[in-house]
């Protein structure tokens, strides 16, 4: 069990495959020498090499771009770069609405189609935490769950400034403001809309407060991600709009509290690193010397979070299971109560409702002899889109330690459920690959070596 002390393990070769492996970052190197990083190895060089590699790339990935620029290559450029923005949001959109998190998100780990490539420490968050680490190695957590969104656009913005020599940088960044935030809105709402079983975008606008409060509850108790939006279809359509929840929908209920993460493995997520006696002298010399807490790559607003962390896991101590066990089912409550008044509206629908796996509209019928029909598409729609299985940490750590051994069929088992993971399987329903991760499981590590 790797739990960040360094460890000799047999290694193995792996073999990657991808359309292509060009990335932001190979358009870094031409960058001259900066205060930030070091100079590229083709410095000097763009105007030589940069056009031919542009050219080389709309060949032979964005011909489309080319086609519809009628041979303009300069305007082709641009075609491509806005694909690129756009497939980059869709992409991280995508990552956000399953709970994935890459792990190292540098430019030359991102590829210029969209894809997801190079992602060694990833994981799949088990308990839902905005501020979720992947890789132990990001100890400021640059890349965590949160900033998967901000930091790939971060990115997008020095592939432009790799790519300036050629393509206009004013250009490239009014293409990024244009584009990414826009477009990774809407496909990340439409994407969690779809999670909840909602499928009249028309009312997205609706919808994004709900679906921002259900993380925002899921935050509080450190729900199971992956659990949690496999339980919500079986909250069935009410046969009108609801003041207040029956005996089913609280024993549902029950459920969803039972997925949430337990007091010890909480408060370890909200306990501050730095100790509260190191940040009270650092806002001190803050004050007195502002100049040295750049030495050590710091600022009042971070030493501020960082006393508020202090407060807040004070609270958070003096709590007792017991009230936190209760805070957690009212908020539970008063959300389920707003879905299922959702999920009436939804029923009311008279246009078709376009499933977004296979392309075709089914009609719902207003009336209560169309509730179980409609609750059953539903259902199905909704298990197309929420995982039953993941990756989850500890279940790989399981079939690593068989196969240390020479056992492979936990390894052979795995792979084959996770070849299938919307799927209910029943022949490993034994090996509970779905269950909430054991205590052991929060002390392993994942990191870039490992």
């Amino acid at each position: 069990l790797y739990t960040g002390n360094i460890i000799k393990e047999d290694c193995s070769i792996v073999l990657r495959l991808a359309p292509t492996f060009i990335r932001f970052g190979t358009f870094e190197i031409f960058l001259p020498t900066s205060n930030t990083m070091n100079t590229g190895p083709s410095a000097g060089l763009e105007s030589t090499m940069l056009p031919p590699m542009l050219k080389y790339v709309v060949d032979n990935f964005f011909s489309h771009a080319l086609e519809k620029a009628g041979g303009d290559y300069a305007e082709a450029y641009l075609g491509m770069f806005r694909e690129v923005v756009t497939e980059t949001a869709k992409l991280v959109a995508q990552w956000q609405s399953v709970g994935f998190c890459h792990g190292v998100l540098n430019t030359d780990n991102m590829s210029i189609l969209g894809l997801t490539i190079d992602y060694g420490p990833f994981g799949w968050m088990d308990y839902f935490n905005p501020d979720y680490i992947c890789n132990h190695s990001d100890k400021e957590g640059r890349y965590s769950y949160k900033n998967q969104p901000s930091i790939c656009k971060w990115n997008l913005r020095k592939f432009a400034i790799g790519i300036q020599s050629a393509v206009p940088l004013e250009k490239t960044e009014a293409i990024i403001d244009e584009v990414y935030d826009e477009t990774f809105d809407i496909h990340y709402y439409q994407l969690f809309q779809e999670k909840l079983g909602l499928f009249k975008y028309s009312i997205l606008s609706e919808d994004r407060k709900l679906i921002d409060d259900l993380l925002e509850v899921m935050a509080f108790g450190m729900s199971d991600f992956t659990n949690v939006f496999r339980l919500l279809p079986e909250f069935s359509i009410p046969e009108t709009k609801l003041s207040q929840l029956g005996e089913e929908d609280q024993g549902q209920i029950e459920t969803l509290c039972s997925y949430s993460a337990s007091l010890s493995v909480f408060l370890k997520s909200k306990k501050p690193v730095s100790s509260y006696a190191k940040v009270k002298e650092f806002m001190k010399t803050a004050k007195e010397n502002p100049v040295v807490l750049t030495l050590y790559g710091l600022d009042e607003a971070f030493l501020q979070k960082e006393l508020d962390k202090h407060e807040l896991y004070n609270d958070l101590v003096k709590k007792s299971p017991k009230e936190r066990t209760q805070a957690i089912k009212a908020k539970w409550a008063g959300w389920i109560l707003r879905y299922k008044n959702r999920l009436y509206l939804e029923s009311q629908a008279e246009e078709g409702i376009k499933d977004s796996i296979t392309g075709e509209y089914t009609t719902l019928m207003s009336g209560s002899d169309s509730r179980p029909v409609a609750d059953k598409l539903r259902k199905q729609r909704m298990n197309k889109v929420n995982p039953k299985y993941i990756l989850r940490n500890y279940l790989a750590q399981n079939a690593i330690e068989e196969a240390e051994k020479g056992d492979f069929s936990g390894v052979e088992s795995l792979l084959k459920v996770l070849m299938s993971p919307f799927e209910e399987q029943a022949e490993f329903q034994d090996k509970k690959y779905d269950q909430l991760p054991p205590s052991w499981s929060d002390d392993i590590c994942v990191s870039c070596s490992s």
